[in-house]
C-alpha cells in the first residue's frame, strides 16, 4: 500500500521532505503485491540464508526503483557491508 500513499494529499513541505516521503513509500512497496508496473517496489528477500547474492539483488532493486520512479533523487553510491562484517 506504500506506493498508493504517494497520491494522498499531504501538507506541503520542503523538497527534501517530499522526496524522503516519496522514497519511503516507494521502498515500502512490495513487487507483485498490488504493484501495477514491472519491478515497482522491492522483491521478497525473506527466504534462505542472507547471502551476498540476496544483498546484491536487493541493491539492484533499490537502485532501479530510485532511478526509475524517483527522478528528483540522484543516487550516487549504494554500499552494503560484506558478509564478513555484517553482524
Amino acid at each position: 500500500m506504500g506506493f498508493l500513499n504517494h497520491f494522498q494529499k499531504t501538507p506541503p513541505g520542503s523538497k527534501a521532505q517530499q522526496i524522503a516521503e516519496s522514497l519511503t513509500h516507494l521502498l515500502n512497496t512490495k513487487q507483485t503485491f498490488g504493484a501495477w508496473q514491472d519491478r515497482l517496489g522491492l522483491g521478497d528477500y525473506a527466504y534462505g540464508n542472507f547471502s551476498d547474492d540476496i544483498i546484491h539483488k536487493m541493491g539492484e532493486d533499490i537502485r532501479y526503483n530510485i532511478e526509475q520512479f524517483e527522478p528528483r533523487f540522484r543516487l550516487v553510491t549504494l554500499r552494503f557491508p560484506s558478509s564478513k562484517n555484517r553482524f
